[in-house]
């Protein structure tokens, strides 16, 4: 994958893991834009464990 940003955003109430090259982030940004495609996209359910 080579050098990237591992950036973590809320969306939705949710963390969202955003990879992104160097030249495509500004550490110095207080907003920022995510731009979704359904190609390379996949969201992982979490298992919530109960107690007995």
């Amino acid at each position: 994958m080579g050098n990237h940003w591992e950036v973590v955003a809320q969306w939705h109430g949710k963390d969202l893991l955003v990879n992104s090259r160097p030249e495509h982030f500004n550490p110095a940004l207080q907003e920022a834009y995510v731009q979704l495609s359904e190609q390379g996209v996949f969201l992982l359910k979490m298992n919530k464990i109960k107690n007995n």
